[in-house]
């Protein structure tokens, strides 16, 4: 009985030992220093979540439902491309250059028509964030939008390429 109780306190002191670095272990894991830098950084995005959630919501809308249609208007396809602007907008840094320019007369009857397929200015927005140099110095995007005398123009432009559609 003797070894038995020998056996029992040496099995309790591994056991404690056991627990103790267990416990170590999970302390340095679970660093309060770090989590508190995570949710500060996710605190200071929250907005720019928010926001980016928004146009996405907005962006769905679209695809769900306008884009069904043969043809959209002028006014949809810009709001559409304006909020795919802000959504690819998220990777930039706060220095990079993006000029997006409107030059619509709203007041123009076929502005408001269903004219346009869906989708036309989406490849050409997402191949200039896709082909920019984002990274070098004098790098930018321009996008100009333009409704006048019943005619629509979207010019993209970025450091590498310049497309133009008609």
């Amino acid at each position: 009985m003797n070894e038995k109780h020998i056996l029992e306190a040496k099995y309790q002191e591994m056991e404690s030992k056991f627990n103790r670095i267990e416990l170590e272990n999970l302390d340095s894991r679970l660093n309060p220093h770090l989590f508190k830098n995570i949710l500060n950084s996710v605190q200071s995005h929250a907005y720019q979540t928010y926001f980016a959630l928004d146009k996405l919501s907005n962006v769905l809308d679209y695809i769900l439902y306008d884009s069904r249609k043969k043809f959209v208007t002028p006014k949809q396809e810009v709001e559409f491309a304006l909020n795919l602007i802000e959504i690819n907008k998220i990777k930039l840094s706060p220095l990079f250059e993006l000029k997006v320019k409107l030059k619509v007369n709203e007041n123009e009857p076929l502005y408001h028509q269903h004219l346009l397929a869906p989708f036309i200015s989406t490849d050409l927005i997402e191949n200039a964030f896709k082909h920019a140099d984002l990274q070098s110095q004098g790098a930018f995007i321009s996008i100009i939008f333009e409704f006048n005398n019943n005619t629509f123009g979207l010019t993209v432009a970025n450091k590498r390429k310049r497309w133009f559609w008609f």
